[in-house]
């Protein structure tokens, strides 16, 4: 295939990943097939952007995370609330809602989930302590 063909359609289909028209590894496929095997993408600087660019899926399912977390967490202490008054129990709630945001964080890969979970065990450390004091 003569070189300037085999070009269009690299970036024919390069175009197609960045645009999402065709899924990531149909497109690296492709770019392998007609690049003869050579390992790489066409433009390896566009690549590493599109790999750091969330998808709105992505997005979606990121906001997702968040809404469940803090829809749980109203939930359980407003709940909990409604059923005792005790600060224990309520306490209690809320640590099991931070170490369930540590666990969910650290096993989808979700640092932000994961950094929320630790800072709320923080806070409620530093409340416990203040009320000791």
């Amino acid at each position: 295939m003569e070189k300037q063909r085999k070009e269009m359609i690299l970036n024919e289909i390069q175009f197609w990943k960045e645009h999402q028209l065709l899924p990531a590894h149909y497109c690296d496929f492709l770019i392998t097939l007609y690049q003869q095997g050579e390992a790489g993408t066409l433009h390896p600087e566009k690549a590493e952007l599109q790999n750091r660019r969330k998808s709105p899926a992505q997005l979606i399912r990121h906001a997702g995370f968040i809404l469940l977390a803090l829809l749980l967490l109203a939930v359980s202490v407003f709940g909990t609330a409604a059923v005792t008054e005790s600060g224990f129990v309520i306490v209690t709630v809320l640590v099991g809602n931070a170490l369930l945001w540590l666990g969910v964080g650290r096993k989808f890969r979700l640092p932000y989930l994961s950094l929320s979970g630790a800072a709320a065990l923080i806070l409620i450390a530093i409340n416990a302590i203040s009320r000791l004091l």
